[in-house]
C-alpha cells in the first residue's frame, strides 16, 4: 500500500481527495496544508508520493519542489492545481515534477487520473529510470493537458500528440507518432515547415525569416504568431508556444509546442498590420486543410 502526502491549503479538496485516495487506489494518505507542515511530516515518515498544489500559502509549489530536488530527494512527485497554462506544466517538469495534473470539473476522471499517476511514478522509482523514462513521462503528462499539444525528442521525432492537437488538427495521434524529419508541420501549413518547436535555440532573425513574429522569447521558450491558409484558402492566425524541457541534470531531452488560433481574436489587426510585407509567411501557398 502507497503512502501519499497531499499538500494542499483547500481543506474540503484535501478530504475529498484523501477520501478518494483511501477508498479507490488502496493508498495510506496524509495530509498537509502548507509546505512548512508538509516538511516536518516528511522529516517524521517516510512516503512513496506527494501530490502538491501549485499555490501554497507560505511558498509556491515550484519553490517546495526546488525544496526537496535540492536535497537529492526523488520521491514522485505530482503537481495537482487548477493553474492550467502551459508554461506551468513545463516549469513544473523542468524541476522534478513526475506528472502535471489540472484540476478540472469532472473529479472522478481526475482522482482516476491521479491514482494511475501515483502507480506509475512509485513503479518507475523502485525500478529506476530506465533510458526513455523521462520522455514516457513526458508524453503521458500532455497527455492530460487541455490544450492542443505536442511533444519532439531531442532528434525531433513526435512523442506526444494530445487529443487537443488531434481535434485542432483532424491528424490522429497513430498517424503522428515517431514521424520526423518536419512531417509534423503537414498538418498545419499543408506542407514542410519550420515550427517554433523546431527553432527553439535560434536566433531572432532565423526565426522571422521563417515566417513568425515574435511576441515573447526567452531563455528555452518563444511564443510567436504566423499566418497559414484555412480549408477555404481563407488566411488564419496561429499563435505558438515552443519551450525546451531539460532532466533533472540539466540535459535537454525534448520539446514542448502549443498553438492556438487566434484569427477571431487578434487575428484581424494582425493580418492588417503585416498586408504591406513581402515575405510570404509558412502555408501561404499550399492550403493546410486541416485547420
Amino acid at each position: 500500500m502507497h503512502s501519499v502526502l497531499i499538500i494542499d491549503d483547500q481543506q474540503d479538496l484535501l478530504d475529498v481527495t484523501r477520501l478518494f485516495l483511501e477508498r479507490y487506489g488502496e493508498m495510506n494518505v496524509d495530509t498537509a496544508r502548507s509546505a512548512k507542515e508538509a516538511l516536518a511530516k516528511m522529516n517524521d515518515r517516510n512516503f512513496d508520493a506527494l501530490v502538491l498544489d501549485f499555490d501554497l500559502p507560505d511558498i509556491s509549489g515550484i519553490e517546495f519542489l526546488k525544496i526537496i530536488r535540492a536535497k537529492g530527494d526523488t520521491i514522485p512527485i505530482i503537481i495537482f492545481t487548477g493553474v492550467g497554462r502551459e508554461n506551468t506544466a513545463i516549469e513544473a517538469l523542468n524541476n522534478g515534477a513526475d506528472f502535471f495534473l489540472k484540476k478540472g470539473e469532472d473529479p472522478n476522471a481526475q482522482f482516476r487520473n491521479m491514482v494511475h499517476m501515483i502507480n506509475q511514478a512509485v513503479e518507475r522509482r523502485s525500478m529506476g529510470r530506465a533510458i526513455g523514462t523521462s520522455e514516457r513521462l513526458l508524453a503521458e503528462t500532455i497527455s492530460f493537458f487541455s490544450e492542443p499539444a505536442y511533444a519532439l525528442d531531442r532528434e525531433g521525432k513526435v512523442i506526444a500528440w494530445n487529443r487537443g492537437i488531434a481535434e485542432f488538427t483532424g491528424t490522429e495521434p497513430k498517424n503522428m507518432l515517431g514521424k520526423g524529419e518536419g512531417k509534423y508541420s503537414v498538418p498545419f501549413f499543408g506542407q514542410k515547415a519550420p515550427m517554433l518547436t523546431d527553432m527553439i535555440f535560434d536566433n531572432d532573425s532565423t526565426i522571422e525569416k521563417s515566417g513568425y513574429t515574435i511576441t515573447n522569447k526567452g531563455k528555452g521558450a518563444v511564443c510567436a504568431w504566423t499566418k497559414v491558409a484555412g480549408k477555404n484558402g481563407e488566411e488564419r492566425v496561429l499563435l505558438m508556444k515552443a519551450a525546451a524541457l531539460h532532466d533533472g541534470k540539466g540535459v535537454f531531452i525534448s520539446s514542448i509546442g502549443t498553438v492556438r488560433d487566434i484569427t477571431e481574436d487578434l487575428g484581424v489587426e494582425l493580418l492588417r498590420q503585416s498586408a504591406s510585407a513581402s515575405q510570404d509567411l509558412p502555408g501561404s501557398e499550399a492550403p493546410a486543410t486541416s485547420i
